[in-house]
């Protein structure tokens, strides 16, 4: 789902892949941080239009002039 986080093993097999051999502090770090990404990543998917492409939120403000007395 896309609240849940990549286990332990999933981020460590993807550093391997990567060739990221870190040692444990850092690793921690890493899961941490790819569970965060991950879920940034999912809500940016959810966001995209049927092209592919990011839809622009765009929000039209008043235009307030101001007049010299």
């Amino acid at each position: 789902m896309a609240g849940d986080l990549p286990s332990r093993e999933t981020v460590a097999a993807l550093a391997v892949a990567n060739d990221m051999l870190l040692p444990e502090p850092y690793s921690g770090e890493l899961e941490e941080a790819y569970g965060h990404v991950n879920a940034m990543l999912t809500r940016f998917r959810r966001c995209q239009t049927a092209s592919g492409e990011m839809e622009q939120v765009f929000v039209p403000m008043p235009v307030v002039k101001e007049v010299d007395p």
